[in-house]
């Protein structure tokens, strides 16, 4: 899959960005460099320095840590949930209708995330999935029957896929033009991080506090790192908006006052998403 992408991103054609104008639309120039050799793919220290530079940006770098809750999410259901799912005897094809309910409830939350954003901020929609994930999932050794099981992994997997697409589009609306592509390697770079450490560590909480009660500390020691974000980020408005406006009518619910308010759409790939001249 890698090397199709690489494959891809080669056969695009090559513009060198000029000057960004005051509505970030960018432009461009055809650029008349020479092709691409073997040492213009080898990794470029500066890429990495200039691209965890980004982080120095609040909004930058919440998003990218939301991403990263993804993996998280997985690292749990890698470990403790399907160990927990042998344990009480659920058989590999019931698993298997799981993971399948699970893959279809994400698909369909993908899909209302643009809805979802006329009611509540992108940034605390983004925040809000990704806890949701986490407390889902936490809270399997609650419920030990196949039906609410289900319910839970839906729930679990609908709310990630709303959180997915507001990670890339929201990134993408952070960062200016030019600063797109350090952006996503940044986010996946990070994402390959949390991957690999995250399963090590959910491994070693079970080895040392037992199964069941690594869901609960997971959950919790996750959740209290969502709360300790929040109130961090609550300092830049800009990051993260008010839910509610303080001015708020009392007399009317809140989400009719927010379908009201403006909401900045969501990143639209295609065409209309490149530089001027692409």
């Amino acid at each position: 899959m890698a090397l199709g992408m690489l494959l891809s991103v080669l056969a695009l054609p090559r513009h060198k960005p000029v000057k960004i104008s005051d509505d970030n639309t960018g432009a461009a120039t055809p650029d008349r460099r020479r092709p691409i050799t073997l040492h213009a793919l080898l990794p470029d220290p500066r890429d990495y320095v200039n691209a965890f530079r980004l982080l120095g940006k609040p909004a930058i770098a919440m998003i990218v840590l939301m991403g990263a809750t993804y993996h998280l999410v997985n690292a749990i259901q890698g470990t403790f949930y399907l160990r927990w799912l042998t344990d009480i005897g659920i058989s590999a094809t019931e698993m298997g209708a799981l993971v399948s309910a699970g893959a279809a409830a994400g698909g369909l939350g993908s899909l209302l995330t643009a809805r979802l954003c006329r009611y509540i901020p992108g940034p605390w929609l983004l925040i809000l999935g990704s806890w949701a994930a986490v407390i889902f999932i936490c809270l399997t050794p609650l419920f030990a029957g196949l039906t609410l099981l289900g319910a839970f992994m839906m729930m679990r997997t609908g709310a990630l896929g709303i959180s997915q697409p507001l990670t890339v589009s929201l990134l993408m609306k952070t960062v200016e033009p030019t600063e797109r592509g350090l952006s996503v390697g940044l986010r996946g770079t990070l994402n390959r991080v949390a991957s690999i450490a995250a399963p090590v560590l959910m491994g070693l909480i079970a080895e040392i506090f037992g199964l069941e009660m690594s869901f609960y500390i997971a959950g919790g020691a996750l959740s209290l790192g969502f709360a300790l974000m929040v109130l961090h980020y609550r300092k830049y408005p800009e990051v993260l908006p008010p839910l509610w406006t303080p001015k708020l009518d009392r007399t009317r619910r809140w989400w009719h006052l927010r379908r009201a308010m403006p909401q900045p759409d969501l990143v639209r790939f295609g065409k209309q998403s490149l530089p001027d001249g692409i």
